[in-house]
């Protein structure tokens, strides 16, 4: 089992420990908002989003503004660091110089790695089995069956039309994740009633306490 490291700063005041949270929060969402540009850029054009580019647009950010300017470059290069070397992987990948298969992800290691930690902290270790949950309607209460090893001859009453999206089979558009992630539930025997959930919000006032 692999454990992780965790340096701890000590002689900071009151006030600075909060502001060196508050600069890692900062400096994390801007990772993810840099990260998340290019995606979409990537997703609309087809092309990668150089850098001169993307900072221009990104820089306007208010997690960007909250950061030092000199801070804020380099976690948008780190960004580009790491696209770039995707896309590199990308290209050999095309001219056969690269192969996925061999640096893919040892998911039965991986899952005993996870078991042994949660063991460690007292932690129910559970795998649920998740097969057609992307495909069957969550809406349409699909059934789902559990994988044979071959796929099985099953009609679903949707399908999803493009990334992100699923259509029902009475034509409503859902987001591709939420279905799936419903469908799990759905596996997994727990008592989801999405009408009584979204009554719940509505009945429950948000309780602002006045000093």
């Amino acid at each position: 089992m692999y454990l992780t490291q965790r340096n701890q700063i000590k002689g900071l005041t009151k006030t600075e420990y909060e502001a060196l949270r508050e600069m890692c929060r900062y400096a994390k969402n801007l990772y993810n908002v840099g990260l998340y540009s290019i995606r979409q850029y990537f997703f609309l054009e087809g092309q990668y989003r150089r850098y001169d580019s993307h900072y221009h647009a990104v820089k306007d950010n208010e997690n960007y503004a909250l950061l030092q300017a000199g801070v804020g470059q380099q976690i948008l290069q780190v960004v580009d660091r790491s696209f770039r070397s995707f896309f590199t992987l990308l290209k050999k990948a095309k001219q056969g110089e690269y192969r996925f298969h061999d640096v893919k992800i040892p998911h039965g290691q991986l899952r005993t790695q996870l078991e042994n930690l949660c063991d460690r902290y007292g932690i129910r270790y559970v795998e649920q089995e998740e097969s057609y949950t992307s495909q069957a309607s969550f809406l349409d209460s699909d059934t789902m069956p559990i994988w044979n090893g071959s796929h099985q001859n099953v009609a679903f009453s949707g399908k999803r039309v493009k990334r992100g999206l699923y259509r029902t089979a009475d034509g409503h558009l859902f987001h591709a994740e939420t279905n799936g992630a419903a469908n799990i539930l759905r596996k997994s025997n727990h008592r989801l009633d999405v009408e009584r959930v979204a009554r719940g919000l509505l009945a429950n006032p948000l309780r602002v306490k006045l000093t």
